[in-house]
């Protein structure tokens, strides 16, 4: 209990040493810049579901402070780099910036990169250097941001997974350079992982939205992510001269202008009448089956009002329905020393239904079925020699 009270007592005096000027009125500034990156379509058995979505209600959340909201969403390294020579174009005429980034992120030799959609490992016989020409080298980053007069926000919820096979760690980042003026958060300590739906990046917008300055954010965030994933930590290094403050913000005095029940300040289509379930949008009908998606219990299927928005499905006879799902594909921690080279990192797998038979069919069997249809092996096979 004393060791949990003193790391709670040094956050705290850490946080509030780099407050040393209160930018309170930052917040009433029209030039404050945020540029907001969530990367998720990347190939399959890397792919991510949650990346773009933290990225945008971040990106919402600064917009209601006022930021100039740069958002981009899966960005290959072309399109990464020139946001980030964008940015470099805008940054001597801000007062504050923040830097916000989802996806992949991986340490390779020492150095911390952001990985774009179509990132490939160095092809054999090459070397880690290779990787700077395709992934972002978050000292590339700095460079073209790099103003000591300007205060610095960098937020990385990057440490999902290394999509890049065999190159660099296999999970996590090492702890960045710092810079001056400068703020860096990682959604999770070094060398440490955190899965896609990790509540970080929620639980910071909503700290936002309530007001305040960076420092108690930070310290709020860190305490209510803990609460919920025990083993996350926030990490954090810090040298800004100036602090980064926010506004409450107070739906009470502003105008329900369509007259859906919610505020403008929180409603996500203020213009248009929607639902509360839906945060102030119409509800949607995504397969047009006539039930809406939050009773459709199969939103992207066309189904049937007596099946729940589902679609009927008919069996054949012999075969068995088998529904979708997701699990998790390769070799685990509790595998560690029995698993081949091919089987890390272990990550989700989303399957759609299917039908299979509710027969043993053995290798000999399929193979006479091959050999009757025109394949020309014969004999037992091993079923991946089949082709």
């Amino acid at each position: 209990m004393k060791t949990k009270f003193l790391i709670i007592f040094l956050l705290m005096c850490s946080l509030y040493s780099f407050a040393q000027k209160d930018l309170r009125d930052l917040t009433r500034e029209s030039n404050k810049i945020a540029l907001v990156i969530g990367n998720d379509e990347y190939p399959v058995g890397h792919r991510l579901r949650y990346a773009v979505h933290d990225a945008k209600i971040i990106g919402d959340a600064l917009k209601t402070q006022g930021y100039d909201v740069i958002e981009a969403y899966n960005l290959n390294f072309d399109q990464f780099i020139a946001r980030i020579k964008s940015l470099h174009e805008r940054i001597d005429k801000c007062k504050a910036l923040i830097v916000f980034y989802a996806g992949h992120g991986v340490e390779i030799g020492g150095n911390n990169y952001l990985v774009p959609i179509d990132a490939q490992p160095p092809q054999k016989g090459g070397n880690e250097l290779d990787i700077e020409d395709t992934c972002i080298n978050i000292d590339y980053l700095f460079r073209r941001i790099d103003n000591s007069v300007i205060p610095k926000v960098l937020i990385l919820d990057a440490c999902r997974s290394n999509p890049l096979r065999g190159v660099g760690n296999d999970i996590g980042m090492s702890i960045q350079e710092q810079k001056k003026n400068t703020l860096i958060i990682y959604s999770t300590s070094a060398n440490t992982g955190v899965s896609d739906d990790n509540p970080f990046s929620e639980i910071f917008s909503e700290k936002i939205d309530k007001g305040g300055c960076i420092s108690e954010i930070l310290l709020s965030t860190t305490e209510a992510v803990e609460l919920q994933r025990p083993s996350q930590t926030i990490w954090y290094e810090s040298s800004l001269k100036q602090n980064i403050c926010f506004v409450s913000i107070d739906t009470t005095v502003v105008t329900d202008i369509d007259g859906d029940g919610l505020a403008g300040e929180v409603d996500k289509c203020p213009n248009v009448y929607g639902s509360i379930k839906n945060n102030g949008c119409p509800e949607k009908d995504t397969d047009s089956d006539g039930i809406l998606d939050s009773y459709d219990q199969c939103p992207n299927e066309y189904g049937e009002i007596s099946n729940n928005g589902c679609p009927i499905r008919t069996v054949l006879k012999g075969m068995v329905f088998v529904e979708g799902g997701e699990f998790m594909m390769g070799c685990t921690s509790e595998q560690s020393y029995d698993c081949e080279y091919d089987e890390k990192p272990a990550h989700k797998v989303y399957i759609d239904d299917f039908l299979m038979s509710e027969y043993e069919v053995t290798n000999e069997e399929f193979a006479a079925f091959l050999s009757s249809e025109g394949n020309k092996i014969k004999g037992r096979v091993k079923w991946y020699g089949i082709d």
